[in-house]
């Protein structure tokens, strides 16, 4: 048996039952407090150093864990200061950089839309042109192919209506014409 369950049992034997409820009882000697007494006192006298000691060494390891627990903080809160000091100086160095980096994309993306621009207007005008050439070569070949259908048909009609004694006349006219210019 343990010295708890011993002392627990001895302090129950204190308090005894009687007929009409609890009671104390107060036979020193069946109660055991004599025991008790010298338990503590033994207890207290031969375990007090070694108690002692054993927290005292208890306390110390917690005061240290503690202690370090406050530095690794402190280094803690140190390194997030740095971290922060150089999210911020690098923010400085990449805010111009961004800003110049947009500059030239607007700029790149204003000189594209620029040389577009002219491309679309250097391929309309050359297909204009195109147009325009093309139309001027059919415009040709279609007076061209008028002239010599009108030709062809003055000759048939010249063929078929024209008379010994009118080639006459037309010559004899263009005769005096020429006779007349001179």
């Amino acid at each position: 048996m343990n010295i708890a369950s011993a002392y627990l049992l001895n302090s129950l034997s204190l308090i005894s039952h009687s007929e009409g409820g609890f009671g104390l009882n107060a036979d020193i000697f069946e109660t055991n407090i004599i025991n008790l007494a010298i338990l503590w006192f033994g207890l207290f006298t031969f375990l007090k150093d070694p108690l002692a000691s054993s927290l005292s060494e208890r306390k110390s390891k917690i005061q240290v864990a503690i202690q370090e627990a406050e530095e690794q903080l402190e280094q803690a809160k140190i390194r997030l200061a740095e971290a922060e000091k150089q999210s911020s100086q690098l923010n400085l160095v990449l805010d111009p950089i961004k800003k110049d980096a947009e500059i030239s994309a607007k700029k790149l993306k204003d000189s594209v839309l620029a040389q577009g621009k002219k491309d679309i207007e250097a391929i309309t005008l050359r297909a204009k042109n195109q147009i325009l050439s093309l139309e001027g070569q059919i415009k040709e070949q279609i007076f061209s192919h008028v002239i010599d259908l009108a030709l062809k048909r003055v000759q048939s009609q010249l063929e078929t209506n024209l008379t010994q004694d009118m080639q006459v006349k037309i010559i004899d006219a263009n005769i005096s014409r020429l006779g007349g210019l001179s």
